[in-house]
């Protein structure tokens, strides 16, 4: 049960019942992707794909790209996109503010 001021900030029911909430995407306008060498990132989307660089650059900490003005933007942060463990993961909020984490094992260089 949210707190009556959260309720208010929310603009969230005392029972709200997520099952049958209708969500509706109108819009994508960006995401954002964790990439360990911008260089090579830039490279790939610019050169290969053709995307339009709009800010940043290959020695960049932060690149933004698209297609076309129709398409959301693609933001490129330079950070480390793996774990020490070896998964791949990112993480997004829940409507109460819960971090949910989504990962996946890289395939093993065995195998």
């Amino acid at each position: 049960m949210l707190g009556r001021h959260r309720q208010q900030i929310l603009g969230a029911s005392p029972a709200l019942n997520c099952s049958t909430m209708e969500i509706r995407i109108e819009k994508i306008s960006a995401v954002t992707l964790k990439v360990a060498d911008m260089r090579a990132a830039v490279q790939f989307y610019a050169g290969v794909l053709g995307m339009e660089l709009l800010y940043g650059g290959p020695n960049a900490t932060f690149s933004s790209l698209r297609m076309c003005a129709e398409y959301p933007i693609l933001n490129l942060q330079k950070a480390r996109p793996t774990t020490d463990w070896g998964e791949r993961y990112f993480h997004m909020r829940d409507p109460d503010g819960h971090e949910l984490s989504f990962a996946r094992p890289l395939a093993s260089s065995t195998e």
